[in-house]
Order: structure tokens, then sequence, then C-alpha cells
């Protein structure tokens, strides 16, 4: 078998590439792709967590830091605007950036020559009529940055939380593996309805709460992706 990279060698690494501290936390061989994975986390902020793959201790060493860190900090963005708007959600973006650089998400999504695409999921528990926090979102974009946006938004029945303790669940947005105890895909009986579209922050279309209302739709029934 090749050999790998320590977790030291590799935290080293990232360190040099990123100008920051890392810690490995997993560094094992995938037979199913033939060469050595492993998952790290920023020393400051464990929330990031950076995938990354090498064939041996003499390959180049391949990781997604930037991509997490933007789409962590998509994620933040995010929680400012619906924190005033609901009680209880879950939210996961992931930033699909033409090249993948130093500064920041807003940064980012505030020069027009950049190609971005963010996916906004999200997990809302209360009544499917409230779209007054979605649609302040939707205007927080437009109004003052670029890139595409594609928001799939699931309504779940508050029946679902009953007897749980929301702030220790853990959302993995993940439709392929019940690993998570508390995956929520794996129990999609508790959704009611959804609502999916896509926009560019650029176009002067206006995207009012009656639009929105028209696009919802009961679970999968909805049109993928409308774009606005």
């Amino acid at each position: 078998m090749s050999k790998k990279y320590s977790n030291s060698e590799l935290e080293k690494l990232l360190n040099e590439r990123y100008h920051k501290e890392f810690r490995v936390e997993t560094n094992q061989f995938n037979v199913e792709i033939n060469k050595f994975q492993f998952l790290a986390v920023p020393v400051d902020n464990a929330a990031v967590r950076v995938h990354g793959s090498y064939k041996d201790n003499n390959s180049d060493v391949l990781d997604n830091y930037m991509q997490m860190e933007h789409s962590y900090q998509a994620e933040e963005v995010m929680k400012e605007q619906l924190d005033k708007y609901y009680e209880q959600y879950a939210v996961k973006a992931n930033a699909a950036i033409d090249k993948y650089t130093s500064p920041s998400f807003l940064e980012l999504v505030s020069n027009a020559e950049r190609d971005i695409i963010i996916y906004y999921y999200i997990y809302l528990f209360d009544n499917a009529y409230s779209l007054e926090g979605i649609k302040s979102a939707v205007d927080y974009f437009k109004n003052q940055y670029y890139g595409t946006y594609t928001f799939t938004i699931y309504f779940w029945s508050p029946e679902f939380l009953k007897g749980k303790d929301f702030e220790k669940m853990k959302f993995g947005f993940n439709y392929n593996s019940d690993k998570y105890a508390d995956n929520l895909m794996e129990k999609r009986e508790y959704i009611k309805q959804e609502l999916i579209f896509e926009f560019d922050a650029s176009e002067n279309t206006e995207i009012t709460i009656e639009r929105l209302h028209e696009l919802l739709a009961p679970y999968k029934k909805g049109k993928q992706y409308n774009r606005l």
C-alpha cells in the first residue's frame, strides 16, 4: 500500500497553504477511489469541515477549504436574515464559485465579474404561509450583491419537533445516507410543502410575496427551479 502523509504533515501543509492552523480528524485510505482521504477543521472554527485527498505522500494534496469556508460564511449571512423572522429553522449553503480565493463571501458576491452560484437549502418549521423571512433574504441579495441564488425550502410539520431538543439536533442535509440519527431527509413524511426558485441578483425582476406564494407546492409536486 502507498505511504500516507501523517496528520501533522497534512496540518503543516494546510497551515502553509492558508496561513492558519488546522486539525486533521481522519486520514485513511479509500479503496473505492484508490486514494487517501482526510477530514480537517480550522482550529478556530470546527464548523468548517474540510475534505481532502491525495494518492501518496509524494503526490499533491487536494482540498476544498475555500469552498467550505465560503459556504459556511454564506450560511451565516442567511442566518442573520432568518433570525429576524423564524424561531426554528435549519440552513445549509453550497457556494459554487468560478475560482476559490481568499476574499470573504460578501466580498466575492460584491464583484459583478465573478461567476457565482449559491445554493441554499432551508428547513422551516413555521407555517408555510410565513414567507416574509424568505422575501427579506431575497431582497437582501438583490439590493446590493451579484450572483445566481437557488433556494430550496421545505416546510416541516411542527409535529416532527415534539419531544426533541432542537438545539441538539444535527441536520445532515444528506439525501442518500441515514448516517445521522436525526437526518431529516429520512423522515420526509413530515414535509408539508416546498418552495423552489432561482434568481439572478443583477436582474431587475421584482420578486413579491404573492409570486412566492404562487410557487408553493405540496412536497415533490413543485417544478424544480422556478426561474424568477
